[in-house]
């Protein structure tokens, strides 16, 4: 995955796991961010990204997994092994990605995960996986060679992570942006704040609406469903119609996101 360059520089960097927080009570994110510390930026090539926490925290549940990353970074997906979470990506823009040097970096993903179980308990206990394969390692683009510029002694977990209380949860309607993205097919992540008949409405880039899908009857808390598209490769944009039942009339419509098919 990662090479060295004689007579390459390495850039210096720390990767910080932080903004713990329940959204529901079912569902945790957490950002990942990278920063560069002895360039004004570098360019990121690729990263392995492996945390072990205590899978108690999961309520002896299934745990279920997901990131969401931005225009230039495609990932492989989140594998959730035991107490393990580990991610692959690698970036789509060789020329363009550079990491930031202000504040906690280039945030490279929001981690979402969740459990089939009515929710969490204690610790999440989060540390980098830094000592035992697969162990955690970042790449960094110097000229046409990947460099592995990893150092362990630059991983950190920033924040509190005893968060089994659903204090301060979002009680809200939610949707969460497409992974993966490009795609075919993709899976769609949301919230709902109650009991409401979902649909998916999706739209090409002149705005019609060229598809209306019926979800289902779903509970209050995180739900996905899955599209898979016989359209041509583009963009297109889409959002959830909520329906909470008992509010008649009271629809809502969701923000609409940015998704991009590939065939």
């Amino acid at each position: 995955m990662l090479f060295n360059k004689v007579g390459f520089t390495f850039p210096t960097y720390t990767l910080t796991a932080s903004n713990f927080h329940p959204v529901w009570k079912n569902l945790l994110n957490f950002d990942i961010y990278l920063k560069s510390t002895n360039k004004e930026v570098f360019r990121f090539a690729n990263a392995q990204l492996v945390l072990n926490v205590d899978s108690n925290y999961f309520n002896h549940g299934h745990i279920l997994a997901y990131i969401e990353t931005n225009a230039y970074v495609e990932n492989h997906p989140i594998n959730v092994e035991r107490n393990q979470i580990r991610i692959f990506m690698f970036t789509l823009d060789t020329t363009h990605y550079h990491i930031s040097s202000e504040g906690l970096g280039t945030k490279l993903c929001t981690v979402r995960l969740s459990t089939d179980k009515g929710g969490f308990i204690g610790n999440l206990n989060p540390m980098w996986n830094n000592q035992y394969t697969p162990t955690t390692g970042i790449g960094a683009f110097e000229a046409d060679t990947i460099a592995d510029i990893t150092d362990t002694n630059f991983h950190y977990i920033s924040g509190p992570t005893v968060i089994g209380s659903t204090s301060g949860i979002i009680n809200t309607f939610e949707l969460f942006q497409n992974y993966p993205n490009p795609f075919n097919p993709t899976t769609i992540g949301y919230n709902l704040a109650k009991l409401s008949n979902v649909s998916l409405e999706v739209f090409d880039i002149q705005g019609r609406l060229i598809e209306k899908d019926f979800i289902g009857t779903e509970t209050e808390g995180y739900h996905k469903t899955q599209w898979r598209s016989i359209l041509s490769s583009g963009t297109f944009f889409y959002r959830l119609q909520i329906m909470p039942l008992g509010n008649v009339g009271n629809t809502t419509y969701t923000p609409t996101k940015k998704m991009i098919l590939l065939k």
